[in-house]
């Protein structure tokens, strides 16, 4: 098999679908921007710049044939997006010294914006309905963040 080469409508899909999953969980705090260039180990990845608020999502040109079946746009925009969601995580476990609080903190701000994501299905028409967490919000209460409450840090918590 040869290589499948990612089409402009693919690109355009992947990034229309990191933009939506990045808005669901809450992320609109961070700059993105999106390159559609050859990457070199899988279909997508993703670099952040966390004092910037910053990250470059990518989706590949090229394809190898063998994995084509498992190349799906939608899905690995969703997966870069969670990426997104966990990198400080991700970050905080490189450094050498890290206070117990800081990890707990980052992982309840996730924790918090997946309470808020995970769809609540209604049986009867299937529609899926969100817990409040929209482009508004920064994910730590629903309908925004209250001015009065802790000032925030960063995009990262941190």
């Amino acid at each position: 098999m040869g290589v499948k080469r990612t089409t402009q409508a693919e690109f355009e899909l992947f990034k229309r679908e990191f933009l939506k999953w990045q808005r669901r969980l809450g992320l609109t705090d961070w700059k993105v921007y999106f390159e559609h260039v050859e990457v070199d180990d899988g279909f997508a990845e993703i670099i952040m710049d966390h004092e910037g608020c910053l990250a470059t999502v990518r989706l590949t040109t090229k394809v190898p044939g063998p994995d084509v079946p498992d190349f799906d746009p939608a899905a690995h925009a969703r997966h870069e997006a969670l990426e997104l969601l966990l990198g400080p995580v991700r970050r905080l476990m490189t450094w050498r010294y890290v206070v117990p609080d800081d990890i707990n903190i980052e992982i309840h701000r996730v924790v918090r914006r997946l309470e808020k994501l995970l769809p609540v299905v209604a049986e009867d028409s299937g529609e899926e309905k969100y817990n409040g967490l929209d482009s508004t919000t920064d994910g730590d209460s629903p309908g925004g963040a209250d001015p009065r409450q802790e000032p925030r840090r960063s995009c990262t918590g941190l």
